[in-house]
């Protein structure tokens, strides 16, 4: 995954810069086989699909956005997709437009309602298979102890329907909203005490951490800014900084010393970066700290 949002990158870089035009590229999940590329494209469409959350001119992957691996279940219909789409990426203004153009459509084609109920109870499978991939919580929705296959024969007219089917779809972007939030801010926390455990490591870097977390460099960079206020170096070097002055404060060791030990090889850079950080030098600090606690 790492190689293939390297080379997408890539294209994307090389077609704004020499084709003076901007692409959005999606990535698929990865196949064992030739046999199920079809799977991996369509995977790959799904990513784009996003572009309604993360705007244009960048590099998508699907795994970022849904994570587990999808059945390679048929593709809706051009309605029923952009419903899926809209409920996937909390955009209610596009699963209010869609529900009125499936419910427009069962209108005029003088379908008898048994048949609208099937196609409405397709439409549900959809929605549930959707919530599921996304850790959603399928039956949440559509209400406690509620069956929503046959719920919809409780309903006389289309119209009523539609308004039942509006509320739920709303309730199911809450839900899913709610679910990526909270996978969001477990993936990050988890990188905060990777960092906390290894930034002694002078190699410890942002593409060790993505791996970890199972993120993509532009993906987790952006995640972890919105979630800790910092990007990536600046939290390293915080938590570096802060370890360094424990270490001056509490230690008789070496500048040279505490910079190996909080991951710097250069002690003149760390010395630099320190005082850069705090205002002080590593001597003018524990001078001053010193001072302080007679």
């Amino acid at each position: 995954n790492d190689k293939a949002q390297q080379i997408a990158e890539d294209i994307r870089h090389s077609v704004e810069t020499y084709l003076r035009f901007t692409v959005t590229v999606g990535i698929g999940r990865p196949v064992a086989d030739l046999q199920e590329l079809r799977q991996a494209y369509r995977s790959a469409v799904s990513a784009l699909d996003y572009r309604l959350m993360l705007g244009t001119n960048r590099v998508i992957s699907i795994t970022d956005m849904e994570g587990r691996r999808s059945d390679g279940a048929s593709l809706p219909t051009s309605c029923e997709k952009a419903l899926i789409v809209g409920v996937k990426t909390g955009t209610r203004e596009e699963v209010r437009r869609a529900i009125a153009e499936i419910i427009l459509h069962l209108k005029t084609s003088n379908l008898p309602i048994e048949h609208c109920y099937i196609r409405i109870q397709k439409i549900i499978l959809s929605l549930l298979q959707a919530l599921d991939e996304l850790g959603g919580g399928a039956p949440e929705p559509f209400g406690d102890r509620v069956n929503p296959l046959t719920h919809i024969y409780s309903f006389k007219t289309l119209e009523d329907i539609e308004g039942w089917l509006s509320d739920t779809c709303l309730r199911a972007i809450g839900r899913i909203s709610e679910a990526r939030n909270d996978f969001s801010e477990t993936q990050i926390r988890k990188a905060e005490a990777f960092i906390k455990e290894h930034y002694r490591d002078e190699g410890l870097s942002l593409k060790a951490v993505c791996r970890e977390v199972h993120m993509s460099g532009s993906y987790f960079s952006a995640l972890f800014q919105q979630h800790t206020g910092k990007t990536f170096i600046e939290y390293l070097t915080a938590q570096r900084m802060e370890k360094a002055r424990e270490l001056l404060k509490f230690s008789d060791l070496k500048t040279y010393e505490i910079a190996a030990r909080v991951g710097y090889a250069d002690p003149h850079y760390f010395s630099v970066l320190f005082k850069k950080t705090t205002g002080e030098t590593p001597s003018e600090f524990r001078q001053r700290t010193a001072v302080g606690g007679l």
